[in-house]
């Protein structure tokens, strides 16, 4: 406030000012807040335990020790308290605003309106105190000290800057009265779904900066400010017993939840302020069944709706309409209960009722579209979302994938959660199993699965050439590819039939010399493996794959298996090397006799051309027989 403006009032700022100079005193250690956390987080402990003994002494004005004690105990479990002084300094607020409302209890208009002026200084909230005490406090004298002690308690603080450098202190408040909506109603209204944001930090030397705003405002603020204004001169004004202490800490949670209303935005912080003036003001079971509710919308809201949901429109909405739905509901409850009139006890019934009724319909008609458009939303967002969507459709035949990497599971599970996914058992690469047997045992019921390697892990990189072994000799690819730095390959696991003599060349210096084709009839559905025995007498001029395609009689292509050879084509020795390859029929596939065609092709797509211009070698015929 004296080099440049904030957005919040000065009491804060200088506190975390005090604890970052504190923290210069300490070494450095690995993370650079740590002190200045350390030392900001043990500034708020003096308040937060003040507010403890604040709470109880309240409710002991309200309703003796016994009660006292027990809500006590209830608020200092609550999670939002506890969250807040983790992460946020609303214990210097709350602290305030507990102490304006015990000066209020406690019957001194001094403690209560210093209070408020001091805690109007940390955040506007204490302030809503002010106006229960010129009406709570009878006498003039008493309205006129509550007044007093306001404008004190918040001159203590503002005039030091004010004087020093009235352009930043004006430009803070200024910064207040125009920021724009966020995470509240109003935000809705005007289009905007998303936190509060104000100039950035490097920007407010200069006080213009003030009026920055990240969407423009489209509302008409002063008739909403009348409408809140003229609520709140009805309520005030009717018929209260002001010497019933609790009616009091009643209509000062109203007083407080209208003004949250009436904010521009709100913060799931906030949820300390209004939780904890609920179990002070309501009988401990229904006020603390609001504290709760405020605690899960705050969840919701951080760091669900921010973090974990990346702002997700449709379920912000959801919990900022619900949210404010019990925050409405609160206050009413509070209100009916401060007056004495018959008419209102159904508003005393139906509150809370209510106030569950709405949020379990707001979280059953919202969680499930939310984790829906989630998964999506984080789907399209995983580089291997493609892999994620093969192995979806492959889950139809129940293809077990096997993986050696903890991390791949965690990736691939929120996404396939029925399907058979095995992590072979090892610490950074280190087994407690034997492949040779873990494998035959989870792969039992399977006749086809995956195996998925993240080539970026090192410590693991012989395990899974150990298990790949284990997979080409049981069984044969068909399917071999990168999803990004991901190995996947898909296998066929069925015993290979007998091999049969060839003689297909295809160059002056490669022959087809054998082949296990399937030598009896197959189901659609089914799968089958391949095994082709290659003779080179020297290498191929090129790396090419080896395909294995099923056609029908009218060409149409129905299965396949592309593989490229290991060692390479273009390393091929002169003798014999073996390719394996394995093919699944489609579960609609009609019987019939299918011609099972072998070739190759290079890097680019184009075939290798046969001695007699052919591009592939039938092989044998595939009966497919009838499912009845």
């Amino acid at each position: 406030f004296f080099d440049y403006w904030m957005e919040y009032p000065p009491l804060m700022p200088w506190l975390a000012a005090l604890a970052y100079r504190a923290s210069l005193h300490f070494p450095p250690v690995g993370d650079p807040i740590f002190w200045f956390n350390l030392c900001f987080r043990l500034a708020f402990l003096p308040f937060t335990a003040a507010t403890l003994c604040l709470v109880y002494a309240s409710v002991d004005r309200i309703s003796g020790r016994e009660e006292a004690l027990r809500v006590a105990g209830l608020w200092a479990l609550l999670f939002a308290p506890l969250f807040t002084y983790l992460s946020w300094f609303e214990p210097l607020v709350l602290f305030f605003l507990v102490l304006a409302l015990y000066g209020l209890l406690s019957e001194r208009p001094w403690l209560a309106g210093v209070s408020a002026g001091l805690g109007f200084m940390a955040k506007v909230f204490p302030i809503a105190m002010a106006p229960v005490g010129l009406f709570s406090f009878r006498k003039t004298r008493e309205r006129m000290l509550v007044v007093g002690s306001v404008v004190l308690g918040a001159a203590l603080v503002v005039l030091p800057p004010l004087i020093a450098a009235p352009r930043y202190v004006l430009a803070g408040f200024q910064a207040l009265r125009t920021v724009s909506s966020w995470e509240s109603v109003w935000g809705l209204l005007e289009g905007y779904w998303s936190y509060g944001v104000v100039a950035p930090l490097e920007s407010r030397i200069d006080p213009a900066t003030a009026v920055y705003a990240v969407h423009p405002a489209r509302l008409p603020w002063l008739p909403i400010t009348l409408a809140f204004v003229a609520v709140y001169a009805v309520a005030i004004t009717r018929r209260i017993d002001w010497t019933d202490r609790r009616r009091v800490a009643q209509f000062a949670t109203f007083s407080l939840t209208l003004l949250i209303l009436y904010n521009k935005g709100y913060s799931p912080q906030w949820a300390a302020y209004l939780g904890t003036l609920a179990l002070v003001a309501l009988p401990p079971a229904r006020g603390l069944t609001y504290a709760l509710l405020l605690d899960g919308f705050l969840v919701a809201e951080w760091p669900i709706a921010f973090v974990a949901l990346d702002g997700q429109k449709e379920f912000l909405t959801a919990v900022i309409l619900v949210r404010t739905g019990v925050i409405l509901l609160l206050g009413l409850d509070c209100l009916s209960r401060t007056y004495e009139a018959p008419t209102w006890r159904w508003l005393q019934k139906a509150a809370l009722p209510t106030t569950l009724v709405v949020t379990t319909v707001g979280m059953l008609a919202t969680s499930g579209p939310t984790w829906r458009a989630f998964a999506a939303t984080r789907l399209r967002q995983e580089p291997l979302a493609s892999l994620i969507q093969t192995l979806r459709e492959s889950q139809q035949s129940k293809d077990a994938v096997v993986i050696v990497q903890p991390q791949l599971l965690e990736r691939l599970r929120p996404y396939l959660p029925a399907a058979d996914i095995y992590l072979f058992p090892n610490v950074g690469g280190v087994a407690w199993a034997r492949h040779v047997e873990w494998l035959p045992t989870v792969l039992q019921s399977h006749d086809r699965a995956w195996l998925l390697y993240d080539n970026s892990d090192e410590a693991r990189r012989a395990l899974f050439a150990e298990l790949e072994s284990w997979f080409h000799a049981n069984g044969a690819p068909r399917l071999e590819t990168w999803y990004g730095e991901v190995w996947a390959a898909h296998y066929v696991l069925t015993p290979f039939p007998t091999e049969r003599a060839l003689d297909a060349r295809y160059t002056d210096t490669l022959r087809l010399v054998a082949a296990t084709p399937p030598d009896a009839p197959l189901l659609p559905g089914s799968a089958f493996v391949l095994r082709l025995r290659w003779e080179a007498s020297a290498p191929l001029p090129a790396d090419f794959a080896v395909f294995a395609q099923l056609l029908s009689p009218e060409g149409r292509l129905v299965a396949q298996s592309d593989v490229w050879p290991r060692p390479p084509t273009s390393q091929w020795l002169a003798g014999q090397v073996t390719t394996s390859h394995g093919l699944i029929l489609p579960a609609d596939l009609p019987p019939g006799r299918y011609a099972l065609c072998v070739g190759l092709y290079d890097a680019g797509g184009s075939r290798l051309r046969l001695p007699g211009g052919a591009d592939a070698v039938t092989i044998a015929d595939v009966a497919v027989a009838g499912q009845g």
